[in-house]
């Protein structure tokens, strides 16, 4: 099998692919971003066009990159192998959830830094 791996174009990208799968890749074996406050965020609302109805989002602002707060949570669960925070849809339920959404919103920051 090894001799039909290395004479593929996609050797390698194979032999990785069967390595994963017999090793078992997973997702405790990423390393969360700290929930430290590391990266200075603030938090915004905004109106996006595709949002339909024109209603106000929340947004997590890092630098000067303003992020929709669902779809980075959603990039940072995806890209980190965490379940996703499920944060409220208005700022407001964003701020009442306290320390919990305050840990999630540092790490965002801290993964999203000099991102777009």
């Amino acid at each position: 099998m090894v001799e039909v791996l290395k004479k593929t174009p996609f050797g390698i990208l194979a032999a990785a692919a069967v390595l994963l799968a017999v090793t078992g890749c997973r997702s405790a074996d990423v390393e969360l971003p700290s929930a430290e406050p590391l990266t200075p965020y603030r938090l915004a609302t905004y109106s996006a066009s595709d949002a339909g109805d024109g209603s106000p989002r929340p947004a997590i602002v890092v630098g000067q990159t303003i992020l929709d707060l669902a779809a980075s949570d959603a990039l940072f669960a995806t890209e980190t192998g965490s379940p996703p925070f499920d944060f409220s849809t208005e700022l407001i339920g964003v701020i009442a959830a306290g320390d919990r959404s305050t840990a999630r919103l540092n790490q965002i920051a801290n993964r999203f830094d000099g991102r777009e």
